[in-house]
Order: C-alpha cells, then sequence, then structure tokens
C-alpha cells in the first residue's frame, strides 16, 4: 500500500502528482528497482489516473486510467455487463498473451516475485 501524503507540485491538468519508491512486485518483466509516479485529477464527473514506473530518471512503464464518472445502480450496473459481456472472461486470456509477447517476442527478461520485504506488503 502506498500512502500518497506529500503531493508534488501540479503538472498539466493533474491536481496531485506523488513519487513513491518501488517496494511492490507487479510485472514479472520488472524488479524492484525504480520510483513510482502518481498523477491524479480532481475528484469529479471525470477521471484522469496515470501511474508510471521510472527507472534512472526515464520512464519505463507508462499508464493512464481515464474516462466519465457514471452513477453506480442497477440500471448502469445491468447495461455495463450487457454492453461488455465477455471482459471478465476474457482478462486471463488477455494477461497470458500479453505475457507470451513480451517474453518471447520482445525478449524481455522475467522475475520471479520475491518475498514482501515491506511491513504494509502482504503475501
Amino acid at each position: 500500500m502506498y500512502i500518497l501524503d506529500q503531493p508534488y507540485k501540479q503538472i498539466g491538468n493533474y491536481l496531485a502528482h506523488y513519487e513513491m519508491k518501488k517496494e511492490f512486485f507487479v510485472s514479472p518483466f520488472h524488479d524492484l528497482k525504480g520510483d513510482y509516479q502518481f498523477l491524479l485529477s480532481p475528484i469529479n464527473n471525470k477521471i484522469d489516473i496515470s501511474i508510471n514506473l521510472i527507472k534512472a530518471g526515464c520512464p519505463v512503464i507508462t499508464t493512464r486510467l481515464w474516462g466519465n464518472g457514471i452513477t453506480l445502480n442497477s440500471l448502469n450496473l445491468l447495461t455495463t455487463i450487457l454492453k461488455y459481456p465477455f471482459n471478465a472472461a476474457l482478462v486471463m486470456p488477455r494477461i497470458t498473451w500479453e505475457y507470451l509477447n513480451l517474453r518471447y517476442r520482445k525478449g524481455l527478461k522475467f522475475y520471479l516475485k520475491p518475498k514482501p520485504n515491506h511491513p504494509m506488503t502482504i503475501r
């Protein structure tokens, strides 16, 4: 768990900017070296979140989640399920496809998950 309590200066449209030392194993293609950069938009009807992995001052993974918020109610939930009926079932095949692509096509090194070394990490 990363406690984001000391923001840096604002960057672009992001309200909050945080940086934390990487202590959580996320990808088998990256070790525990580096820092995470968290960029968060203001809380309103739109969401824009970016989490990036920085090593030696250079971004090696950049991620972004953005979209419009909707009220969580039965109608909206049903509409989403009907609109995207196979999304949940396709998660594992998509992850497996990306693993095979990164490992064998692009030749990225594979790291085994280390034992947690931080008291806030639960195995």
